[in-house]
């Protein structure tokens, strides 16, 4: 019976291995068979971004409902098996405001080569919004370098809407989105101050792709400094019917249209007969 139940042990400790060890199985290392639950506050919890840092401790951004009635922007981070890291916020998570009285959205999140966390989205209610832009030091609270106390807000009744952002190596920030239903691109400073070099006074928003609406969905800031922008734009009529398109587009570092792209800046992506949304890219 000892040499079964020996043998019994050794060829589960084997299975176990096995499973850690077969790619796409469940990392068994991390939280409970490879799942970590846990919960911001006691209401609706979302999640809109996860980042993974050069340590390998893992960011996660999102909203949750906290007074029950509007959301909260919240970041959480957790050591490499997906236990809280207590050392980041309050106990592993934090809480923001853009607007107290209203839901705030994060919608897209970046690190920045220094370790800063830069967070897009709005705010919105029935009467107007505001969008933002959020950056956290490596601790997990507000970055008094950057906008004002770590906030960088826009303010323009219900139409503006930032969905996307990143930052380039030397701290530029760039975020897309829309404003009256046409592509917004915004470039700030590494103080949080608008690029006022960039676009029309740190702002690109109107027809630049020809199209009769346009939205921008995500970013990427090449090398070089030019911008590429995925996102869903509308330019053809076709039998009293609105066709939307998905697009790739992209500007120069000054804000201008790249017309060596694609056809004068711009790749549509039409596949379908419906509507269609690019909502990220990689380059």
């Amino acid at each position: 019976m000892k040499k079964l139940f020996t043998a019994l042990f050794i060829c589960f400790a084997f299975v176990a291995f096995a499973q850690e060890q077969v790619p796409g199985r469940e990392d068994l290392t991390f939280g409970t068979y490879g799942t970590f639950r846990f919960a911001p506050s006691e209401s609706v919890n979302l999640i809109e971004k996860v980042l993974v840092q050069e340590d390998g401790k893992i960011i996660t951004v999102g909203r949750s409902l906290t007074d029950g009635e509007n959301y909260a922007i919240y970041v959480s981070r957790h050591n490499a098996d997906g236990t809280l890291d207590e050392t980041y916020g309050e106990g592993g998570i934090s809480f923001f405001k853009a607007n107290p009285t209203i839901s705030n959205s994060a919608k897209d999140a970046v690190l920045s080569d220094d370790g800063l966390l830069y967070i897009a989205g709005y705010t919105y209610d029935y009467e107007g919004n505001t969008s933002f832009i959020l950056c956290l030091d490596e601790d997990g609270f507000e970055y008094p370098g950057f906008g004002g106390e770590g906030w960088a807000r826009t303010y323009n009744g219900g139409g503006i809407v930032y969905e996307a952002i990143d930052v380039d190596s030397e701290g530029n920030v760039v975020v897309v989105g829309h404003l009256n239903d046409q592509l917004l691109v915004r470039r700030y400073l590494p103080n949080g101050q608008l690029d006022t070099s960039f676009g029309n006074n740190g702002t690109v928003n109107d027809a630049v792709f020809n199209s009769i609406y346009s939205y921008g969905y995500d970013v990427e800031i090449l090398e070089d400094g030019k911008i590429v922008v995925a996102g869903a734009k509308m330019d053809v009529w076709y039998d009293e019917f609105l066709i939307q398109k998905a697009y790739v587009g992209r500007l120069n570092a000054d804000g201008s249209v790249d017309k060596s792209f694609g056809e004068n800046g711009v790749v549509s992506l039409k596949v379908g007969e419906y509507a269609e949304f690019a909502l990220g890219l990689n380059v």
